[in-house]
């Protein structure tokens, strides 16, 4: 969806939706790596992820997402999404294991919508 409103130059909605992905990470890698944290938001979350070597892998790459630009080029909109399947292989391998053929499947899809454009 935000490589589709950054093609439209849909910039405030672009804005958005990265803004969402960012918060919806913080809460997949929270939920994943500290299930039974009573905290909601971004205030204790280093302390609480910080306690492992995976948990501060996660904080490296939301940090990365947090200091990029708060509309993203194309190019980046695909960085978010390599961040994303990073992170997902980092607390759930099993998970992304299983999605190996639908991630590669919308990449080819992604890069066939480019050749078109």
């Amino acid at each position: 969806m935000l490589r589709k409103r950054l093609a439209r130059g849909q910039q405030y909605i672009a804005y958005g939706l990265l803004h969402d992905l960012n918060a919806t990470c913080r809460d997949v890698i929270r939920t994943a790596l500290v299930p039974q944290s009573r905290h909601h938001g971004w205030y204790h979350l280093p302390d609480e992820v910080g306690r492992t070597a995976t948990g501060r892998e996660c904080l490296t790459e939301l940090t990365e997402a947090l200091t990029s630009p708060p509309v993203p080029t194309v190019a980046q909109a695909d960085e978010v999404l390599d961040r994303i399947v990073r992170l997902a292989q980092r607390i759930a391998p099993h998970a992304v294991a299983s999605l190996t053929d639908e991630i590669t499947a919308y990449r080819a899809y992604q890069q066939h919508k480019e050749g078109l454009v």
